[in-house]
């Protein structure tokens, strides 16, 4: 969905940078003045947009733009993020990582490890 509001502020923040922002800022007292035409604006620019995106131009555009992402490079790009990662991480970080995940994730191994050792242990120790 497109933000309007956020259009408006920088349609705002233009206005008040270039040459007429003085004018404004002098004769009516700057951004306020401007305020009351909000609604107005993100009424006409709806409008505006769905027009464009009406047009089957537009329409052919968008088609082309979302058949040409390609599931090859994006898991290429994807990839070269990842093998950047792993290239950034040192022999303590991947030590720190594995502890925390046995910690979190194999706890109950442990757990039923030394139970079932000791249960092992005890019938080995009557034999």
């Amino acid at each position: 969905l497109i933000d309007y509001d956020l259009l408006f502020d920088r349609f705002v923040e233009t206005i008040m940078a270039s040459s007429f922002g003085g004018m404004i800022q002098s004769f009516l007292g700057g951004k306020e003045a401007i305020e009351p035409m909000r609604e107005s604006f993100k009424e006409k620019m709806s409008k505006a947009f769905e027009e464009m995106l009406s047009k089957p131009e537009m329409q052919e555009n968008i088609t082309a733009i979302l058949q040409s992402f390609d599931s090859k490079i994006i898991s290429d790009k994807v990839e070269v993020m990842i093998d950047n990662r792993l290239d950034e991480l040192t022999p303590e970080m991947v030590k720190k990582i594995i502890q925390e995940m046995i910690r979190k994730h194999l706890g109950w191994l442990v757990i039923w490890g030394g139970v079932f050792g000791g249960i092992l242990g005890l019938i080995a120790s009557f034999m």
